[in-house]
């Protein structure tokens, strides 16, 4: 690492600035260069007094106390401490971009860093997470909501131009980690913020389905495939818990947990295997991480608890507690256009006039023509203005007859999926050379 230089380049003029020795730092872009960057300031949380947490070049104090003088003066000393080590091995740092965050309802500590009284802020974004000074989540959410938007935006110009499994794809990698990002942290926010977020899956559900806002949730939530919101906090809280519980995690988090029943008794209790429930005083923390996932847990089956493989774990959860519908493949298959019209009519949002009747869209649901119900049995199977297309579909089906609506939107898991297909591709061909929609 000796004997390095570095120089600035102008693109605009294309000039070079003269060269100069690099005397402290590491490069960046090298497999060991994290490792010897972390090696170089491991040393800062020497002597300190306050709670030290590290991450890459970012540096937090934490303290409590109920004593403002005690916090006062027990920040101060950090400061200076941390002041002087930077000066010792060349790292600067810029009081203009440290902030402090102050929990309580009285002043704040007078904190003075590299001589800059630092002043206290109402919210601050901490490795992705915004925290409130209040103890609340309004702030974070606004923050999900704003970031989820832009890809939905995306999601929506791409919506009858890619296939509903790309579709699909972008939602679970790309939007959905920003709307469940440390959520086991911020679970406790308030009903209406939850179901901002839930709003926003909700919509991506549409556009990846192709369906329209008419669609009932559950219709959109079976032929979409995903649990809610919810219930994937839930399911990730249950995972962390499992985690602490057989040691799977760094001990600051395993601390976090009460003691199980069994420790603090010498009696032979039904519920020794539970975890303590901590004594609570506000609907804020009963809501939150530790409380929450303990009544979660002690509320498992006995045989869930005592598993061992987090695979297993896993699978039983999302089987067997959460009503999550899996998706057939065959209903990825063919064009954008045609696949979009066939959930529709699964769904009962298309322009079938005994939809739009049903989503008090029109006054009534009856064919133009035949003065009956235009639905889903009446389009396939009846209306003599599809005569020659009916007749073709029932040909290329016909060792599947009888035939019926619930076949021809849905398929049949008892069939392979090759014969699915088939009956896809046959429905498929109807709607094209039908032109109804």
């Amino acid at each position: 690492m000796s004997n390095r230089k570095q120089r600035v380049f102008i693109i605009i003029n294309q000039s070079y600035s003269h060269f100069k020795n690099v005397t402290a730092g590491v490069p960046q872009g090298s497999v060991l260069c994290p490792l010897l960057f972390l090696i170089y300031v491991i040393d800062i949380t020497d002597n300190l007094l306050s709670i030290t947490r590290l991450f890459a070049d970012d540096t937090s104090l934490a303290s409590t106390t109920s004593n403002i003088d005690d916090l006062q003066g027990s920040l101060n000393h950090d400061l200076k401490i941390v002041s002087d080590w930077s000066k010792q091995w060349l790292v600067t740092f810029n009081p203009d971009k440290t902030e402090v965050l102050y929990f309580s309802n009285k002043n704040p500590p007078i904190l003075d860093f590299n001589g800059t009284i630092l002043t206290a802020i109402s919210s601050h974004k901490h490795l992705g997470v915004t925290i409130s000074d209040d103890c609340k989540w309004h702030d974070h959410i606004d923050n999900i909501s704003s970031s989820a938007s832009n890809i939905l935006g995306i999601m929506r110009k791409l919506k009858f131009t890619v296939r509903r499994k790309t579709l699909n794809q972008i939602y679970i990698s790309f939007l959905r980690p920003i709307l469940e990002y440390s959520s086991v942290v911020w679970d406790n926010c308030t009903i209406y913020e939850k179901d901002r977020l839930e709003k926003i899956q909700l919509e991506a559900a549409r556009i990846v389905t192709g369906t329209t806002p008419s669609i009932s949730l559950q219709n959109l939530y079976r032929e979409i495939g995903w649990l809610t919101l919810e219930d994937r906090r839930k399911y990730q809280k249950l995972i962390l818990t499992f985690k602490i519980k057989n040691n799977m995690v760094p001990n600051y988090l395993s601390a976090l947990f009460p003691r199980f029943v069994r420790e603090n008794t010498n009696y032979d209790l039904r519920n020794q295997n539970d975890f303590e429930v901590l004594p609570v005083r506000t609907s804020l923390y009963e809501r939150s991480f530790v409380p929450s996932a303990i009544h979660l847990w002690n509320t498992l089956q006995h045989s869930l608890r005592t598993m061992t493989s987090l695979g297993e774990f896993k699978h039983y959860i999302l089987q067997n507690m959460f009503s999550c519908s899996t998706v057939p493949a065959y209903f990825f298959h063919g064009t954008r256009k045609l696949s979009v019209i066939h959930s529709r009519l699964r769904n009962n949002c298309s322009n079938l006039k005994n939809d739009l009747y049903n989503n008090h869209l029109i006054d009534s649901n009856l064919c133009i023509l035949f003065k009956v119900p235009e639905n889903a049995s009446h389009y396939f199977f009846e209306c003599t203005l599809y005569t020659n297309e009916r007749i073709q579909l029932f040909t290329e089906l016909r060792c599947f007859h009888p035939l019926n609506c619930e076949l021809l939107l849905f398929g049949n898991l008892n069939l392979t999926h090759e014969e699915n297909i088939s009956i896809v591709s046959a429905v498929h061909k109807y709607i094209l050379n039908t032109k109804r929609f």
